[in-house]
């Protein structure tokens, strides 16, 4: 679904138009199914601003485009973030109180005069208006995001002896260990290494790992340890010198393909308090994920609705600039991606006023830096997940 705001000049038509809409969609536009029309008044909405000058016009129609850009990447890339969050593409936004699709949205909008006045006002004040509201919540999603990922980070960092000892045995090795503390032996000389041997290399470790470290070993020292609920590794304890124990240890990897470590019995006393952390940090991480998902959900409903406020400021500047005062006639269509370049062929032929082809068009189409059409065209590119 493409939605794309048209202002055409009232004179293009031949005659007034008591239902511009209807008009369009029945007579221009009745060969395209699919499609939606609604009338904007953008006059009756602005009509209470405070005029500028045309100088400042243009300028302001600049800033506008400027900050339409910025806000409209901002919206694209929290929508991704909000689906990587959520798992869920769906995006609805939130609207007086109720959720809405993002095409309803669109549709049911109206002016703001609560968070948006535009009585008195001028242009500028609104747009600072509309900025103050991108920023502050830009400014909290990026806050609240950083407490999520450094929550993150902690719990990954906390989980690193938990990780690491999985990757050696399907089951914490430390759990089996533990049981069998009083056979790991550690004096001033003598050290406990644990061996993690696959399923198969049992007898070929057992016949060799004498030989390692210059003979520095604990003849006959080798216990298996229960190896609980992996098949696929054995755990052995083999005792060595203490001052052999890193020859040990890289001989075991060089000769036999055989991983091991020095026993640590600080390891096997921390891990009850390591994982009362570990669960800490978690409920805090999901708690912080929420409050994230929490605030991005809302963040993208306000900043939307600031978008679509600015869309409507640079549709009025646009039509001033192009047209007389209310000398013109403004809608929003809706049709499907597919049909996107049909309409548009459509309005260019109708609303041609040179009556001459290859006058009008995209910037491809006519080799040039800019699309130039006989009307104003300004399209929305978020929520994404409508326009594909």
């Amino acid at each position: 679904m493409v939605i794309i705001f048209f202002t055409v000049n009232k004179g293009a038509t031949g005659e007034e138009k008591r239902n511009f809409a209807k008009y369009l969609k029945e007579n221009i536009l009745g060969a395209i199914d699919q499609i939606t029309v609604k009338e904007i008044n953008l006059n009756n909405i602005m009509k209470d601003l405070v005029n500028d000058n045309l100088d400042t016009l243009f300028k302001i129609n600049d800033d506008l485009m400027r900050d339409e850009q910025e806000i409209e990447t901002f919206l694209k890339s929290l929508e991704k973030q909000l689906a990587d969050l959520t798992k869920n593409n769906n995006l609805q936004i939130k609207f007086r109180g109720a959720l809405l699709e993002p095409k309803k949205a669109i549709t049911e909008f109206t002016w703001d005069e609560g968070k948006y006045p535009n009585k008195s006002k001028t242009i500028a004040d609104i747009m600072h208006k509309i900025n103050e509201k991108y920023t502050e919540t830009r400014k909290t999603i990026k806050a609240k995001t950083d407490d999520y990922n450094n929550s993150v980070n902690d719990l990954k960092l906390k989980k690193k002896s938990q990780n690491e000892a999985l990757t050696l045995m399907k089951q914490d090795y430390r759990d089996l260990v533990s049981r069998s503390k009083n056979e790991m032996k550690n004096t001033d000389y003598l050290c406990s290494m644990l061996c993690f041997v696959p399923t198969g290399k049992e007898k070929d470790f057992e016949a060799n790992y004498m030989t390692l470290a210059d003979g520095m070993v604990v003849p006959y020292s080798a216990l298996r340890i229960d190896r609980g609920e992996d098949e696929k590794m054995q755990l052995y304890r083999v005792i060595v010198m203490k001052h052999k124990k890193d020859d040990f240890r890289v001989q075991c990897q060089s000769k036999l393909r055989i991983t091991c470590k020095e026993y640590n019995e600080d390891e096997l006393a921390n891990k009850p308090l390591e994982e009362k952390e570990i669960e800490k940090l978690a409920n805090e991480s999901t708690q912080k994920k929420h409050d994230l998902e929490r605030h991005a959900e809302s963040g993208y409903s306000e900043v939307f609705y600031a978008l679509l406020h600015l869309k409507y400021l640079r549709l009025y500047v646009e039509s001033c600039l192009k047209y007389t005062s209310g000398d013109y006639y403004s809608v929003m269509v809706y049709t499907p991606k597919e049909k996107e370049q049909r309409l548009i062929s459509t309005m260019i032929k109708t609303f041609n006023d040179t009556k001459e082809s290859g006058w009008y068009g995209t910037k491809e189409e006519l080799k040039e830096t800019e699309d130039f059409y006989p009307f104003i065209l300004i399209k929305i590119s978020v929520p994404t997940s409508i326009l594909k």
